[in-house]
């Protein structure tokens, strides 16, 4: 497991900084700035793109929002969506925009990845239909009801 960084994303901004300006060496700023030299050489190289780290999102900003709105539209009109239904939807946005993507395209995200869905978009947790057992299903068709 990697280590946690022990330096704060401001003094390796202030060594990229010294360093892309031709003040100090890639050495000597992570001497004066106490940031990993490898860590600096590897941001000035661009090995990375931007300073996040982790894996980048499966959906764009644009896409998740399309998603959540489309979750909300039709629960609204009565036709709240599964769990599984959600992920195709993913799957079908992935494949469309032509992106590789981390996850079995044939499985779709993970419900790890659902769950944290939900926890940046809670009000979509009423909208997800929850799977309803067998008895509840059998009582709730039109001639029980009626």
């Amino acid at each position: 497991m990697p280590q946690k960084k022990q330096y704060l994303q401001e003094s390796l901004d202030k060594a990229i900084g010294a360093v892309n300006s031709n003040k100090l060496s890639i050495s000597k700023a992570a001497t004066e700035y106490v940031v990993p030299r490898t860590t600096i050489s590897d941001h000035v190289n661009g090995k990375y793109d931007n300073h996040l780290n982790g894996p980048s999102k499966m959906l764009t900003d644009e896409e998740e929002t399309s998603l959540i709105n489309y979750v909300k539209y039709m629960a609204e009109r009565g036709f709240p969506l599964t769990r599984r239904m959600l992920k195709a939807f993913v799957i079908s946005i992935i494949q469309k925009s032509g992106r590789t993507t981390l996850f079995n395209m044939d499985k779709g995200p993970s419900n790890k990845w659902v769950n944290k869905l939900l926890n940046r978009h809670p009000e979509l947790s009423e909208k997800l239909q929850e799977q309803q057992d067998k008895a509840r299903r059998r009582m709730s068709n039109v001639t029980v009801v009626d």
